[in-house]
């Protein structure tokens, strides 16, 4: 804010003497503005009671009541000045009494210019003003006097600040999780006022649980509703999110600020405006503000009050050379930059808040869609990998089945977990596949992991009783571990008993992993290739066993090894991939993202899908050995077969 001021005051030049000056850059919270509280009629509300005042809260227990009428650019100044003397006066009764005296001057019924005709009347006004100073007082004394007077100024120039043609900033970048209890309890409200709180359902299905992310997004609302004329331009920096999250940034993508029905009776309906991205400048490739963060940007420019429709001009911004270093302007940056333009439009046109795919102009990209394979999330040990990720240290089992193993607590983060070396049961070792582990075509486990699941029945935790009797080496191991697995977080809607058996297990489809081909996809990848995961013989743990994955991995389950080829085979080919690339969180590929792509059901009748998993095959396998001439060639039969298998078989796909 200082940099801000200095600026304002260096561009004003020789005008910055001609008088006082109030500059207009305020040290204020745009979102949580000053608002009437729920309890006015509130018994316990003391001399507030049946009166009305603009509630302003803080990180302090109390909020700081203010009177409407003093809510304006003319009348807060002066209020800051009054309080600022009274907290000066050492004694208490002199202090309240100059504070009042103050007051009935400055904006009392006879005072030579009174604040605009107001709503409430002058006891009113006098009372709420005598209540705002009595809890500074209650902070002076306390010894938190501060600047407590210049916040409360501060807080609420957005109220009179006005509506302005044009509205454009970088707003703040923090998670909603990120940001203090009591500032997400009062901001709930404005996510729900605004229709952000939850996603909209899809093809029928109900609204999911809140997706909220980025607080940027409420600002961005802010701007439409509170800051813009009507039929005025947005235009902010905000996270690539709100474009490409899915579900995350579907509620967004409505481009509708309305409250849902469900949430009316609690926040009220509050405004019902439509606003349509007119633009959209995509700079996440750049990394602009690497090193000290990641974030990749986009810059959204809309219009108010009107609606919304497709496609949005876009442009990509790129180096013109690799690593090139941005300069310090613009007219320094821009010879270094390459532009392309494009188009964004929703990846399943049948859903309009779908995430956007970027279609450069001149560029052919397939089109989106849907699909019913059911991908999901692997094994998530929620905080206990230190625990449950292990090295298997014997070459092969001993005679009572029984191998050597040891944990590694830095593979997990939490310090409290000490490495331990044991035999254990290897019925309940398995190879366990890691996202580093997956490339293209291929996925080879580089360690294990030790459950309390046997592999005849991986949908259910062993009991303890069981536990204790059949595998009492492995339930030794794990109860030395109980106290820290006891104090995992667990999402509430699994609802584990951890007094019972529940301590020890994970979370997780397990179901899934007994031993069916598998298709798995790393969860974080620019590229998100694929590949077919079969049960295999473990040397070390001296049985065939199923491969079990990890949440950094996506997978699907299918009933046969050629239906996993095929699979395999869609997502890898160029045109996926192409289409991916449009739309896709390389940091976030989720089963939703996977959903989005037009694969049509496995048809082994059909000629191409047979040749498309004979390619497969033939792909898997010379990655495996290192042929690349090889791998090639099946690449270029796969990326000749997809696109035709996928058009056929679009009227099949999913609506």
């Amino acid at each position: 804010m200082i940099a801000a001021r200095s600026n304002y005051v260096i561009a004003l030049g020789d005008l910055a003497a001609s008088g006082d000056l109030t500059l207009p850059v305020w040290r204020a919270d745009s979102v949580l503005v000053p608002d009437a509280p729920a309890g006015q009629t509130d018994m316990s509300a003391g001399r507030l009671y049946g009166r009305a005042w603009r509630e302003l809260r803080t990180s302090l227990p109390e909020p700081f009541p203010v009177p409407p009428s003093l809510a304006t650019a003319y009348a807060m100044p002066e209020l800051r000045r009054l309080l600022e003397v009274a907290m000066e006066e050492e004694e208490q009764e002199a202090s309240l009494d100059g504070f009042v005296a103050g007051l009935e001057n400055s904006f009392g019924p006879h005072a030579l210019e009174p604040v605009a005709e107001t709503m409430e009347p002058w006891e009113d006004v006098r009372e709420v003003a005598t209540e705002l100073w009595a809890r500074m007082r209650n902070l002076r004394d306390a010894g938190r006097n501060g600047v407590w007077a210049r916040l409360i100024e501060n807080s609420f120039a957005p109220i009179f600040a006005g509506t302005f043609d044009v509205v454009v900033g970088n707003p703040p970048w923090l998670g909603w999780n990120k940001m203090p209890a009591n500032w997400r309890a009062a901001g709930e409200t404005y996510w729900r006022r605004y229709g952000l709180w939850k996603p909209p359902p899809e093809d029928g299905q109900r609204s999911t649980r809140p997706q909220i992310g980025d607080i940027a997004t409420l600002v961005y609302a802010e701007a439409v509703d509170r800051y813009c004329v009507r039929g005025g331009y947005v235009g902010l920096l905000v996270p690539r999110s709100l474009a490409i999250g899915d579900p995350g940034g579907r509620a967004f993508r409505q481009f509708r600020l309305q409250a849902a029905a469900e949430d009316v009776a609690e926040v009220g309906y509050g405004p019902r405006l439509h606003f349509r991205v007119l633009h959209s400048d995509d700079w996440g490739e750049l990394n602009p503000f690497a090193p000290d963060a990641t974030n990749k940007p986009i810059f959204l420019v809309s219009r108010t009050n009107e609606a919304h429709t497709f496609p949005v001009r876009t442009s990509r911004w790129l180096r013109s050379e690799p690593g090139a270093a941005l300069g310090p302007s613009w007219s320094a940056t821009r010879p270094l930059l390459r532009e392309v333009k494009g188009q964004s439009y929703p990846v399943n046109r049948r859903i309009v808040t779908s995430a956007w795919s970027f279609r450069p102009d001149g560029r052919n990209v397939i089109e989106g869609g849907s699909n019913d394979w059911p991908f999901g999330k692997g094994l998530d040990t929620r905080g206990g990998n230190g625990i449950y990720f292990v090295h298997v240290l014997s070459a092969k089992p001993e005679s009572r089945g029984r191998i050597e193993i040891v944990n590694d607590p830095e593979g997990g983060r939490d310090r409290r977990v000490k490495a331990r070396q044991a035999r254990v049961e290897s019925a309940l070792v398995y190879p366990v596949m890691r996202g580093e582990e997956v490339s293209r075509w291929v996925g080879e486990p580089d360690a294990h992991i030790i459950v309390p699941y046997e592999q005849q029945a991986m949908g259910e935790v062993v009991p303890g009783a069981r536990l204790a009797a059949e595998f009492p080496e492995a339930n030794r191991w794990l109860r030395a571990f109980r106290p820290i697995l006891k104090d995992r977080k667990i999402i509430a809607s699994l609802g584990w008993e951890m007094e019972g058996d529940d301590w020890c297990q994970v979370m997780g489809p397990l179901e899934f992993m007994d031993g069916r081909p598998l298709v798995v996809v790393r969860e974080m990848a620019r590229y998100p290739a694929a590949a077919v995961v079969l049960p295999r013989y473990d040397r070390r743990l001296g049985r065939t066993s199923p491969v079990l994955i990890d949440h950094k991995l996506v997978f699907c389950a299918l009933e046969t090894e050629d239906e996993a080829h095929y699979l395999a085979a869609l997502v890898n080919c160029d045109a996926v991939q192409t289409l991916l690339s449009s739309f896709l969180n390389e940091v976030a590929v989720s089963p939703a993202t996977l959903r989005r792509l037009p694969i049509p059901p496995y048809d082994q009748a059909h000629a191409a899908t047979v040749s498309l998993v004979r390619a497969a095959r033939g792909a898997r396998d010379s990655a495996a050995s290192g042929d690349e001439r090889a791998l090639a060639a099946a690449e270029s039969v796969i990326d000749d077969l997809a696109p035709r298998v996928i058009e056929a078989g679009r009227p099949n796909l999913a609506a």
